[in-house]
């Protein structure tokens, strides 16, 4: 049985609340790594742990030396009541992604921006699908992030320790400005038909810090995912390579798409796990009824 003690941030005010679970599902490498984010120490892992060495101290001064190098970026959240302009539907709102090269392209040596996720057009979000069947009020949702070379310049370190933006209204605005230029470059068709386009003020934008984005692909672990039978808990995430070790090196896979494979392995591991647990206990129930 596990039990963990976490912030209902959600509640009002937000409060404590300690919750018991049959099983744990690790999705964060900061989570077995020594760093205020830690759930376990290092003796304490196990099959969990990310490094060759089972010897804690190894373990302990491998992950404090950075094994597994994190990519970092400026997250940019950003809201925009519908109907989208014309030239922005036409370059972000008919797509669930664009790229890295894409944006290069329409912005040349200057672009600081390495993705732009049309987050509403995601399957299942609520009105999303690029600001078609809007009703009042209602926003189109874009997450967009940067490269690393913007967030290195504009990534500092607080009293804390950890990661903060050193002009976060500034950084917003550029990232804005930048969004919007991309827009422009990409939806060019329609802008020349609809004349020059009005970008309208965001319903909301903050930037924030994200110091450990992503693992770096070449620092990426073989396998899909660890998992401990014996204390019912996993690890996944997109730090692993996305497939299993019986299927060799094949083609690294990065983002969300390692993210989902490794989910969905561990998984599958960990039911049959569950299910073994199960039947071992309604066995010892039936047994111990016969007594």
């Amino acid at each position: 049985m596990w039990r963990v003690t976490a912030v209902n941030r959600l509640a009002n005010p937000p409060t404590e609340e300690t919750l018991e679970f049959d099983a744990l599902v690790l999705s964060d490498k900061l989570l077995v790594m020594p760093n205020v984010y830690a759930v376990l120490p290092p003796e304490e892992l196990g099959p969990l742990s990310l490094l060759p060495s089972a010897d804690p101290e190894a373990i302990h001064a491998a992950a404090t030396a950075d094994a597994l190098p994190s990519q970092s970026a400026v997250v940019l959240l950003l809201a925009l009541a519908v109907p989208l302009p014309e030239a922005l539907q036409a370059a972000f709102g008919n797509s669930r992604a664009v790229f890295g090269d894409a944006l290069r392209e329409a912005l040349g040596p200057q672009c600081d921006l390495a993705l732009v996720v049309h987050d509403s057009a995601k399957p299942g979000r609520p009105g999303g699908g690029g600001g078609e069947g809007g009703g009042e009020g209602r926003v189109e949702l874009f997450v967009v992030h940067s490269t690393e070379r913007f967030a290195k310049v504009h990534l500092v370190a607080d009293r804390g320790g950890g990661p903060v933006l050193d002009d976060p209204d500034a950084v917003r605005d550029h990232l804005c400005r930048q969004f919007y230029d991309a827009a422009g470059k990409l939806g060019a068709a329609a802008s020349a038909r609809s004349g020059p386009e009005v970008w309208p003020a965001p319903a909301y934008a903050a930037a924030v810090a994200w110091d450990h984005a992503s693992v770096a692909p070449e620092h990426r672990l073989r396998g899909s995912h660890r998992v401990d039978g014996l204390r019912r808990v996993g690890l996944c995430g997109d730090f692993f390579g996305g497939f299993s070790e019986s299927e060799g090196v094949g083609a690294v896979m990065g983002g969300v798409e390692a993210a989902a494979l490794s989910g969905v392995a561990l998984a599958g591991e960990l039911a049959a796990v569950l299910i073994e647990k199960h039947a071992a206990d309604r066995g010892a129930a039936s047994r111990s009824a016969a007594i």
